[in-house]
């Protein structure tokens, strides 16, 4: 991983209509296999990396709550924009 962490919100399809604040890296570099067996790298940057780290924690079975800072930022989906209205005011 590199880049610089970057916190913004973040949902998940594994926790409905909630989202929370996550910090992750903007950069990172991704090697691996396709689904053929071809070896595969590339970097992700900005909301691709940000996808990438979201689908490996998965992969090592956590989801976004376990790397919220704060549960004071966790909220159901209306909530939570009227929160982010709120701080960028």
């Amino acid at each position: 991983m590199s880049g610089i962490g970057l916190k913004d919100s973040e949902g998940c399809l594994s926790v409905p209509a909630l989202r929370g604040m996550v910090t992750r890296w903007t950069a990172v570099r991704v090697e691996g296999f396709d689904r053929v067996g071809q070896r595969v790298r590339f970097t992700a940057t900005a909301f691709h990396a940000r996808v990438v780290q979201h689908e490996c924690d998965h992969l090592d079975g956590h989801v976004f709550l376990d790397r919220m800072h704060s549960i004071e930022t966790f909220a159901f989906l209306l909530e939570f924009r009227s929160y982010c209205a709120k701080r960028t005011q």
